[in-house]
């Protein structure tokens, strides 16, 4: 078998968080967590629908990544290391890897990967404001196997 054939085997796919029109007032959604027992990286995707409300720095959502040790999610905390992830975090100091605070982020799906020593990962969707009509999102997780052995290219 190929190393590339063995790596797409081995990846995991998790549904994090429910797909959902997400509202509230001042509301939060908590993903589900990722256990990232013998994974080498957990990539944390949202994807995101055509907001029902006006985006602005008044409302909208963050996503924070975040990180604990353990599965039940009660000592998570924002992920504010860079050795802790790869991508690009908006505001590294607390964890928010994109403020959804315009009409342009609508329509797109967000991306992160945890590959810190903390075993338990998830994604926290924070809302700033009354979301009265909201918006469509959904999360999932794809775990990235620890590889072993020899790796070769493919002839």
């Amino acid at each position: 078998m190929s190393a590339p054939k063995d790596l797409y085997a081995g990846l995991v796919t998790e549904q994090t968080v429910n797909p959902a029109t997400l509202t509230g007032n001042g509301d939060y959604t908590e993903g589900s967590v990722v256990d990232g027992l013998n994974a080498a990286a957990v990539l944390h995707a949202l994807l995101v629908g055509e907001s029902g409300d006006t985006w602005s720095g008044a409302l909208k959502t963050d996503m924070i990544l975040q990180h604990g040790d353990e599965s039940d999610g009660s000592d998570m905390a924002a992920v504010t290391d860079a050795a802790d992830y790869i991508g690009t975090m908006e505001t590294e100091a607390s964890g928010i890897v994109k403020a959804l605070d315009a009409e342009a982020d609508d329509n797109a799906r967000y991306e992160i990967v945890y590959c810190g020593s903390k075993r338990y990962s998830r994604l926290y969707l924070d809302r700033t404001g009354n979301h009265s009509s909201g918006t469509p999102m959904a999360a999932l997780a794809i775990k990235a196997p620890r590889l072993t052995g020899d790796i070769a290219p493919v002839a």
